[in-house]
This record gives C-alpha cells, sequence and structure tokens, in this order.
C-alpha cells in the first residue's frame, strides 16, 4: 500500500454520528448529527469486491481513505458535502503503517 497523500484528500465529508433526545411526551427519537467535518479520497471498487460483498449478502457502492487521526467508527455515517449523499458504514480498517482509515460504506436509503 501506499502512503496517504494530503493532496488526495480532495473531497469534504461530514461524520455524522447517532444522538438521541426526547419529545414532549418522552419518546426517544435517534437522528444523526454532523459532529466533525474532513476530507476523502474516493477510490474506484474493484468488481471482484462487488461481487464478493454480494455474495456475502452484503452491497458495497463506496471506498475511501481518512486521515488516521480522523474520529470515526463503524456506527457512523459519511455525508459527501459536495453533493449531499449519505453513505453507511460497514467497515472501518485502520492502516498505521499509511497513516490512513480506509472506509467501506454504501449508499443509506434514508
Amino acid at each position: 500500500m501506499v502512503k496517504i497523500s494530503r493532496g488526495k484528500l480532495n473531497t469534504p465529508i461530514g461524520i455524522l454520528r447517532a444522538t438521541t433526545t426526547q419529545d414532549d411526551y418522552g419518546a426517544v427519537i435517534s437522528t444523526f448529527a454532523q459532529v466533525s467535518q474532513t476530507f476523502c479520497e474516493w477510490l474506484p471498487l474493484s468488481a471482484n469486491a462487488v461481487i464478493q460483498a454480494h455474495t456475502e449478502g452484503m452491497t458495497i457502492t463506496a471506498k475511501l481513505h481518512v486521515d488516521l487521526q480522523t474520529d470515526i467508527n463503524q456506527t457512523d455515517q459519511i455525508k459527501n458535502l459536495n453533493d449531499g449523499q449519505i453513505y453507511e458504514l460497514i467497515t472501518v480498517m485502520p492502516v498505521p503503517t499509511d497513516n490512513k482509515k480506509i472506509i467501506i460504506c454504501k449508499v443509506s436509503h434514508v
């Protein structure tokens, strides 16, 4: 793998984290709120990865790199700030030797 280049992190994204509140009647309401903003590099998906995920019952639609220091976990969502599309995270894989995290995600149908 190649170390991440700061110049390639050119797409602004928002990190969305689940928050819970209560309405006036005490019902719990879960929503996602943007907790931070950072930049990422969108990567092409290989046909092999898409087919393998499909055979395992998963759908993957995006792969990206973020800086290793980015505060993101598997329960978060990502919002592409260029087009507003929201993605659910499937996995977050830290790669400390390359100073990056690889994120696999799918389009959210919210």
